[in-house]
């Protein structure tokens, strides 16, 4: 039997998302307004940057009185949080209250930090664990494959593993894998606790599963977590087939953390709209028709001392007007080629120009036993580098056909094979499939 800590803050704001998730949505939408109306005065009032920002445009945020209108504030980048970070605190909390949290930094390599009271976490917890009591698991069930860089830091400290211990979080960062006393650990973890959930980045659990099989190594699970990473339907359907569970992907983010989650349906991602407003919108900034693709932007209904307000993250994804069967009210996003969203950075250009997001190269894992990891560097527009981590059953035929496909996409480029023992994850834990070298960006 599992229980949730009645002491922990998040209880009251579970309680309430639980009743609000069979909200009719104009009803969401209503509560929708009526934070964000709260979220522009408190702004407005108490953080420099939107003060200014309002004034410069021309509007006070009495003339925000509906989602519609949320169209006539600027848009906020991460260039202008990285170099305005100080402007966005509010000047009525006391900065010693405020928990850093800090974003990947993968698009820029500089990682950003955002700060919230500890209320503000709670009620962003609350919005995974009603995701998690969607799929019949709790916390303690859990096993971890995820962490950046700080994270392996902080694992090694006296504070961090008792807090572990207390808590009874088994867990390790993909980066740990190759530390073999670390991963050692883990394992022995694994096998005496014998959970049934994994929840991790998708290349740091299949990288675990192939580390299991080397081992011999057997478990069972019930579920697994996607996070961080695009989970790819190859990948969905793999580890699906490989332990006859449930695979659920989730999106969120360090700037407005849990943004969507897959109930056990699976067709549509839930947006917890309790929580966020998601804003799917053209290159002018102009919110697209429902089922449209387009830039996704993310204002945070919750944190008022460090307002997020119209951000663009860097994603792209398709709200739908359709109501899941499951009968929450709550809004959606629709999958592209299986994928909740497309990053910004996770694509590379054909001979032609044209965009040719990670998706399109899933096929690369249809058949693990052939293909266990790869990654392709743009050295070019006419260049490529595809480095390859060998399954089994590759062969001379696997690669031809790879390379058919790749030119299918590409078109007319020099494509080189590179077979190698591993590829490395990058700082946060997570692995990079795409990269393109600058000069890529030009013919």
């Amino acid at each position: 039997m599992h229980s949730i800590d009645k002491s922990m803050g998040y209880v009251k704001y579970l309680k309430d998302l639980e009743r609000s998730q069979w909200f009719r949505r104009k009803d969401l939408e209503r509560l929708q307004e009526r934070k964000l109306r709260y979220l522009l005065k408190t702004s407005y009032r108490h953080v420099p940057y939107y003060h200014d920002l309002f004034k410069k445009a021309g509007i006070t945020p009495e003339e925000i009185r509906s989602l519609d209108d949320l169209e006539k504030i600027p848009v906020l980048t991460r260039e202008i949080l990285k170099t305005q970070t100080d402007r966005f605190i509010a000047n009525n909390i006391d900065p010693k209250r405020l928990i850093p949290d800090y974003t990947s930094g993968t698009t820029t390599g500089e990682r950003l930090s955002i700060k919230r009271l500890k209320e503000t976490y709670d009620r962003a917890i609350s919005a995974e664990l009603r995701a998690y009591k969607w799929y019949g698991v709790y916390r303690d069930m859990f096993y971890y494959v995820t962490g950046t860089d700080v994270d392996v830091e902080k694992n090694r400290t006296l504070k961090k593993r008792l807090y572990n211990f207390v808590t009874k979080t088994i867990t390790i960062s993909p980066l740990e894998f190759s530390m073999k006393k670390r991963l050692d650990r883990f394992l022995k973890e694994l096998k005496k606790n014998k959970r049934r959930v994994l929840y991790g980045t998708p290349s740091g659990i299949c990288k675990l599963v192939d580390i299991l099989d080397e081992r011999n190594i057997d478990i069972n699970l019930d579920v697994i977590i996607s996070t961080d990473e695009p989970l790819l339907k190859e990948q969905r359907g793999y580890l699906e087939d490989r332990y006859g569970c449930e695979v659920y992907d989730i999106y969120g983010t360090s700037e407005v953390w849990g943004i969507a989650f897959e109930c056990n349906l699976h067709g549509l991602y839930h947006i917890t709209s309790e929580n966020v407003i998601v804003e799917v919108v053209n290159e002018n900034w102009e919110r697209v028709s429902p089922g449209e693709r387009g830039r996704i932007l993310l204002t945070d209904l919750n944190n008022l001392e460090m307002p997020i307000i119209r951000y663009d993250i860097g994603d792209f994804g398709i709200i739908s007007d359709d109501e899941c069967e499951c009968g929450r009210g709550l809004h959606v996003l629709k999958p592209i080629d299986g994928q909740m969203v497309l990053r910004e950075t996770n694509y590379i250009l054909s001979s032609s120009g044209r965009k040719i997001f990670l998706p399109e190269f899933g096929f690369f894992l249809e058949n693990h036993s052939k293909v266990k990891r790869f990654q392709i560097l743009q050295r070019s527009r006419k260049k490529i580098l595809v480095r390859i981590v060998k399954g089994k059953n590759y062969d001379k035929k696997t690669e031809e056909s790879i390379f058919r496909r790749l030119l299918s996409l590409l078109g007319d480029v020099e494509i080189e094979f590179q077979y190698v023992e591993d590829i490395p994850f990058d700082r946060n834990g997570e692995h990079r499939y795409l990269i393109r070298n600058e000069i890529a960006r030009s013919p």
